[in-house]
């Protein structure tokens, strides 16, 4: 079942996106594919948590071995990063990563709140820093001046940094990270989108030290949406507490961002204790907002946006199971499977990435 939604809704140039998290869609025959990429198996890639594409190359962090892996255009694989150590050329846990462009480095995340350096053009160590923070969430390139850095509080939530020092702060402001996020950045011409503050908003971040986040979207989830106040008390008790008398949802990541649509993840925690990822694609054009269960649409959640589209990393078997199970709304992307098979990939290989748009 698709639900739909009426004509875009704004106030204030805030863009009012309704999401039912009951409903699920089937869009497959709107998916326009563009490119189907099969990565070299010359490295075992595991869970993907994020991707990166820059330069005419991907960079995939697997989190299952705390690794960044290069892979170029075409699939070949071009270098590892696999320093999870304690040493001086090492980072302690691999929360994240990103490419600064205000010095063309490839910037890992460290537990530790530590920020290890690495080439992105052969990987070998450039240098660390430690910034004093807890930890560090997710990075951005804002652009060739200034980056930001999500950071886990107690006292801030965002760093905006221009050249590499610190420029201003967004202050720390609410308890929700059931887990850690994957990809709260994102951008759409000169516009840096961030999941931030108490409540299922989707904001732009401000480029100047005393402004304030502008909303872009609004986000409710109508009967599951959480009340901001309830994460008030800043342990998340009160949110949890819900649990126990309704489903609800939250937690806003996967963000991708193209002129037309909206792409992001969110958490659905059920009455019956359940938690699962859920994805939600907004369509600006009719102001309809398509929501994915878990499985649904194995081109969720996106990587990026890319080229006016987007640009997915998914492993085999969610594609071959899908195209397996008869019914299933990931069923039949034909062109996604008529690459596979030109390729000779089966359930074990590596991730292929997908480049895609709805019609």
């Amino acid at each position: 079942m698709v639900f739909s939604g009426c004509a875009e809704r704004s106030v204030d140039n805030v863009i009012r996106v309704d999401v039912d998290a009951d409903a699920t869609a089937e869009i497959v025959p709107r998916v326009e594919v563009s490119k189907v990429i099969a990565l070299a198996g010359d490295v075992p890639v595991g869970e993907v948590r994020k991707t990166i594409a820059r330069g005419g190359r991907y960079y995939l962090l697997s989190k299952t071995d705390n690794a960044i892996v290069c892979f170029d255009g075409d699939g070949g694989f071009v270098f590892r990063i696999a320093a999870d150590g304690r040493g001086p050329q090492e980072y302690s846990g691999l929360t994240n990563f990103f490419i600064d462009e205000t010095d063309g480095e490839l910037k890992v995340l460290a537990m530790n709140g530590d920020i290890v350096s690495f080439s992105p053009d052969d990987g070998r160590f450039v240098g660390r820093e430690s910034t004093g923070y807890m930890m560090l969430n997710d990075g951005f390139a804002i652009d060739d001046r200034m980056t930001a850095l999500s950071i886990m509080g107690p006292e801030w939530n965002v760093e905006i940094r221009r050249a590499g020092v610190a420029e201003f702060h967004l202050p720390f402001n609410e308890m929700r990270d059931f887990v850690i996020s994957k990809k709260m950045f994102a951008r759409h011409g000169r516009e840096v989108f961030h999941v931030y503050g108490q409540d299922d908003n989707i904001y732009v971040l401000p480029s100047e030290a005393g402004a304030e986040p502008r909303v872009a979207y609004a986000v409710d989830f109508g009967p599951a949406r959480v009340a901001p106040e309830l994460y008030a008390d800043g342990s998340g008790a009160a949110v949890m507490g819900r649990q126990e008398a309704a489903d609800f949802a939250s937690k806003i990541d996967d963000l991708g961002v193209t002129r037309d649509h909206v792409a992001f993840s969110y958490l659905f925690f059920g009455v019956d204790g359940s938690m699962a990822t859920r994805n939600v694609i907004y369509d600006r054009r009719g102001g309809v907002a398509y929501n994915f269960l878990r499985g649904d649409f194995y081109l969720l959640p996106v990587a990026d946006a890319f080229d006016g589209g987007f640009f997915s990393v998914v492993h085999p078997v969610r594609i071959l199971d899908a195209d397996a199970a008869v019914g299933s709304g990931a069923a039949q992307i034909p062109d996604v499977t008529r690459a596979l098979q030109a390729a000779g990939v089966v359930e074990d290989d590596n991730p292929v990435v997908v480049h895609w748009k709805l019609k």
